[in-house]
């Protein structure tokens, strides 16, 4: 192989790195803004939506 050739899988190589990164960086913001959502909605609106019946009680199947 030639130096050029090495040289332009290096860069093919450091692109994709660079892909993979950005890629990881998106999916731990996607799993922060969902453990966050999940926190939400089990701490501050669980409370309250325990305190009317569920939708199968509402429709007589409990």
């Amino acid at each position: 192989m030639s130096l050029r050739a090495l040289k332009e899988k290096l860069q093919d190589a450091e692109q994709a790195l660079r892909n993979l990164e950005d890629s990881r960086m998106s999916l731990e913001k996607d799993i922060a803004v969902k453990t966050n959502s999940l926190f939400i909605d089990r701490q501050k609106c669980m409370t309250h939506r325990n305190r009317y019946p569920s939708v199968l009680q509402l429709a007589g199947y409990q």
